[in-house]
Order: C-alpha cells, then sequence, then structure tokens
C-alpha cells in the first residue's frame, strides 16, 4: 500500500518534487561554508564581550545546517506520504530559523544570557514572543513576512498536535462510501506549498543573515551567490504561494487552485478549492450535486498540472 502510494506521489509531481530535491542539495553542499564562515565570524568577533560559543558565528554554524537537515527530512517524508510528519517536522524549521534570527539580535545587544536556547535550558524560545519582539526591531519590508511566519506555523501546530483533519490515514486514498477509489491529490499539493513557503522564506532570511556581514570573504560571497540561485529555483512556486496566501491559510484554508473558469454540463463556473477539501464559488452559478464527479475530476487535472 506504502509502495504504491510513493509510486503515485512520484508518477505525478515529479518536476516538481526534483526542484526541491535539487535545491535541498545544493543547500547541503553549503553547509562547509557554512561552519566555515562560524569560525571566522568568533575569530574576528566580540571575543570578550560576549561568550565565544554564543557567539553569531556559533549560533549560525549549528542552526542553519540543522535548518538544512529538518528541511531535507521533512521533504523524505513528504514523498514517502507521511504528510502530518512532514509537517511536524518542517515546523522545527521555522522555530529554528526565528531562533537564528532572535540571537543575533540579543547578541548585538549584548543580551544573550537572557535566551533560553543560548543557556542550554529545555526548547527554543516562545516563536509568538519572538514575533512580537522581531516586528519591532527589523526592517519595514521584513515585517510582513514574519507575521506570515507566524500564520504558517500556527497552522503546522495542527499537525504537530494530530488533529483529526491532519491524520495520515485520512489524506492517502480517496473513500467514497465504504470502498477506496482513487489517489487523495490535495494533501500532496498541499504539502509541497507549506514546504516551498518554509525552504523559500528561510532562504530568505538566511541569505539576509549574510549579506549584513561586512566582509569580502570568497566563501560568504559563494554562500549567498547559492542562496540567490536556490531563491530563483524556489521561484517555480511563488505563484502557486500568492494564491495560497489568499485564502484564510491560518486555518488550513489556503488556495490550493485560485479562481479557474470551468464549463460543467454548459455551464460556466468561476471557483477556488481550498486545502481543507472545500470549494469557493466567485458566481452565482455552483455544481450541482449530481454533478460533483465532474468537478472533482477537473479539480484533479488542475492540481497534477506542472505549471
Amino acid at each position: 500500500m506504502r509502495e504504491e502510494l510513493i509510486e503515485k506521489i512520484e508518477g505525478f509531481y515529479n518536476h516538481r518534487l526534483k526542484i526541491i530535491d535539487n535545491c535541498l542539495s545544493d543547500a547541503a553542499r553549503l553547509v562547509f561554508n557554512v561552519r566555515m564562515i562560524g569560525v571566522d565570524l568568533d575569530m574576528k568577533g566580540k571575543t570578550g564581550i560576549i561568550k565565544l560559543d554564543e557567539s553569531s558565528g556559533f549560533n549560525s554554524s549549528l542552526i542553519i545546517p540543522e535548518i538544512f537537515e529538518d528541511l531535507s527530512c521533512s521533504f523524505d517524508l513528504l514523498k514517502q506520504g507521511y504528510f502530518k510528519n512532514s509537517k511536524q517536522v518542517l515546523r522545527n524549521t521555522l522555530e529554528l530559523l526565528m531562533q537564528l534570527l532572535y540571537n543575533n539580535i540579543l547578541i548585538s545587544r549584548n543580551e544573550q544570557h537572557t535566551s533560553n536556547w543560548l543557556t542550554r535550558q529545555r526548547g527554543v524560545e516562545n516563536i509568538y514572543g519572538i514575533i512580537k519582539i522581531l516586528l519591532g526591531k527589523l526592517k519595514l519590508d521584513q515585517r510582513q513576512r514574519i507575521a506570515e511566519i507566524g500564520k504558517f506555523y500556527n497552522l503546522l501546530n495542527a499537525a504537530t498536535h494530530s488533529h483529526k483533519n491532519q491524520l495520515n490515514i485520512t489524506k492517502t486514498d480517496r473513500i467514497d462510501g465504504f470502498a477506496v477509489h482513487g489517489f487523495e491529490h490535495t494533501e500532496v499539493v498541499n504539502c509541497l506549498l507549506l514546504h516551498a513557503f518554509c525552504f523559500s522564506t528561510i532562504i530568505h532570511f538566511i541569505t539576509d543573515f549574510y549579506r549584513s556581514i561586512n566582509s569580502d570573504d570568497h566563501l560568504l560571497k559563494e554562500i549567498i551567490v547559492k542562496l540567490e540561485e536556490i531563491s530563483s529555483k524556489l521561484s517555480y512556486f511563488n505563484t502557486a504561494i500568492e494564491n495560497y496566501k489568499k485564502g484564510d491559510y491560518e486555518k488550513g484554508e489556503g488556495f490550493l487552485i485560485f479562481k479557474k473558469n470551468v464549463v460543467i454540463n454548459n455551464i460556466g463556473i468561476l471557483y477556488s478549492y481550498r486545502a481543507n477539501y472545500t470549494i469557493a464559488y466567485h458566481s452565482r452559478n455552483k455544481v450541482k450535486q449530481s454533478d460533483w464527479k465532474l468537478i472533482d475530476r477537473e479539480i484533479d487535472n488542475e492540481l497534477i498540472k506542472i505549471s
């Protein structure tokens, strides 16, 4: 059963999977540079003012490779059809990203002792508390992205706490009455878009983190160039992500399909399809219950399109 599911995911979504897989491979190849730049920051930094193992270099050397590891783990789970588990791990990447940004602010203000993560206490900081602080400290153009992280994090919490609507057992097969009669595309696309959003947001902030370092180090330049290349590849998902955010995505109602025209029995219908398996109609015309299989087929066709 699991093998059949994996084959279907690979068969229908091979192109999109390859884009993310290539980006993850590029990110993995950056780990050496990330660690070496971390050492360089420690050597040139503020030793004597702050503890060496609580510097920006030390934190980035730990957190950024861990983010890449978690992204890779989440993606492997996605490809295996473990959607709930993929989102559970994906949630970790947002926590680590926020911790990186938060630590950087604390260190710049010589307040690293206030961080639970830095003082080896349990877990990362409260992400909503970090967001509140960052909204008051970051540039205006970054604030919207930070606010979005909070909403996506809230969405991913539902998977972490195994909400009944997030269970794998309800996401892998399409069930009609008592019989399984097809493959469910909705959760695959939903999980792919969540992964693409988190990945692209993470790359944006890590790039910004390295650009803020005043150095001509060739390793640093290589990191920035490669991060920009990854961002360019992930831009493939930009339109789909923007459409997703036009729905109430924090509540799991992001749009997987946004404002598409379809003709059902000679009647034109303008509709959108949400990640919670519901349809929003944007005109008076709606699909009759007797024609549900026709719109169901149309939705599947839209979800599996390459572009």
